[in-house]
C-alpha cells in the first residue's frame, strides 16, 4: 500500500508537470505571436519607407508643376502626410503590444524557472525521507 505522503508526492509531481507543460506552451504561443507582430511591424516600416518616398516624389513634382497642378499636389502631400502619420501610429501601437508580450514571455519563463526550482527542492526533500 502507498503511504499518504507518497500519494501527495505523486499528485504534486503530476501537478508540477502539468503546470510546467502549460507554461512552456504559453511561452511558445507568446513567442509565435511576437514573431507575427514583428512581421507586421516590418511591413509597416516598409510602408513608411514607401510613403516617405512617395511624399518626397510628390514634393518634387510639386516644384515642377504649374499653379493648377500645385493645388492638387498640395492636397496629395497633405493626404500622404495623414496616411504616413496613421501608419507610424499603428507601427508604434504594434511595437508597444510586442513589448508587453515580451514582458509576459519573460515573466512566464521566470515562473517556469521557479516551478523547476520548487520541483527539484521537493525531490531533494523526498529523497531525504526515503
Amino acid at each position: 500500500r502507498m503511504k499518504g505522503s507518497d500519494k501527495r508526492l505523486i499528485t504534486m509531481k503530476t501537478t508540477m508537470t502539468e503546470l510546467e507543460q502549460k507554461t512552456k506552451e504559453e511561452i511558445t504561443a507568446l513567442k509565435a505571436e511576437m514573431a507575427d507582430k514583428d512581421a507586421v511591424i516590418k511591413a509597416y516600416e516598409e510602408r513608411v519607407d514607401d510613403m516617405t518616398w512617395e511624399l518626397d516624389d510628390a514634393k518634387h513634382k510639386f516644384k515642377e508643376t504649374q499653379d493648377g497642378i500645385i493645388a492638387a499636389s498640395k492636397k496629395e502631400i497633405k493626404r500622404l502626410h495623414g496616411q504616413l502619420e496613421d501608419v507610424v501610429q499603428e507601427k508604434n501601437k504594434m511595437w508597444r503590444a510586442m513589448s508587453a508580450m515580451k514582458k509576459r514571455c519573460i515573466e512566464s519563463e521566470r515562473r517556469l524557472d521557479q516551478i523547476v526550482l520548487i520541483a527539484s527542492h521537493s525531490k531533494d526533500e523526498d529523497d531525504q525521507y526515503d
